[in-house]
């Protein structure tokens, strides 16, 4: 979560909102047990205030699709120097 919070300031200049799921919500045994990695789901940013997430007419625009290419990045990286 730390790698996240810090790569959403990068790309979007703000905190990201961080909220705890249930381990067992997902395979993440896979990491967190077998590879003793943690693990994290996000999206790729924050949507436009009218992208329709999740519906027939959803979109991105093309500032939100670079935006999230940054964000992604950057947790990558950030995840990176943080071993």
């Amino acid at each position: 979560a730390l790698a996240a919070e810090k790569a959403a300031k990068i790309a979007y200049g703000s905190s990201a909102v961080v909220i705890p799921r249930n381990p067992a919500s997902g395979p993440d045994y896979l990491f967190t047990k077998r590879l003793g990695m943690e693990s994290i789901w996000t999206g790729s940013g924050p949507p436009s205030a009218y992208s329709h997430a999740h519906a027939p007419n959803e979109y991105t625009t093309t500032e939100d699709f670079i935006n999230g290419i940054r964000y992604i990045a950057s947790i990558i990286n950030c995840y990176a120097s943080m071993r």
